[in-house]
């Protein structure tokens, strides 16, 4: 996801009520946001190149800018560091 605008990829598996919530929890973030990133979401049971990185810790929510990934959170989203983050990329 190579980009000049900074995005948001979320690793994540079918099924996986951690998982529900997590993207559940991000929507209702992201809509609230004045500046709407790009989320890219992949299933890592089915983007296999993922598989053995996340397999265990999904969901992985990264920050991506240009070439650069920052994970900013795994398990439960962490509104304050995405909101940080998001703030200095408008």
């Amino acid at each position: 996801m190579p980009s000049n605008k900074p995005g948001l990829i979320l690793y994540f598996r079918e099924g996986c009520h951690l998982c529900d919530d997590f993207v559940h929890e991000l929507h209702q973030f992201i809509d609230e946001q004045p500046f709407q990133p790009v989320l890219t979401c992949v299933d890592i049971d089915r983007e296999h190149a993922y598989f053995a990185t996340y397999n265990t810790r999904v969901p992985v929510l990264e920050y991506a800018f240009g070439d650069q990934r920052l994970t900013v959170c795994e398990f439960y989203l962490d509104k304050q560091t995405l909101q940080v983050l998001l703030s200095q990329s408008s």
